[in-house]
């Protein structure tokens, strides 16, 4: 994924800092505020709500991209 073309990254970063340091549940006073950042999120496959292959969850969590993004914006 290129993220250098990515205009949201400033909004995009807090919401995926959170979902690293404390996961959000999908229906939280969080994800409604964020809703159009967590959803950019999910598409762009750095968020998810998937705990495996098969099992589907109620909390946000940050994907491995999603965390490499963290790693290269402190």
């Amino acid at each position: 994924m290129e993220t250098g073309s990515l205009t949201e990254l400033p909004q995009l970063l807090p919401v995926l800092h959170r979902a690293w340091s404390k996961p959000f549940l999908t229906r939280s006073d969080f994800a409604r505020t964020h809703t159009d950042e967590v959803a950019i999120c999910a598409c762009l496959g750095l968020l998810t709500i998937r705990h495996d292959q098969t099992t589907w969850g109620r909390a946000w969590r940050i994907t491995a991209a999603g965390l490499i993004l963290l790693e290269e914006h402190p």
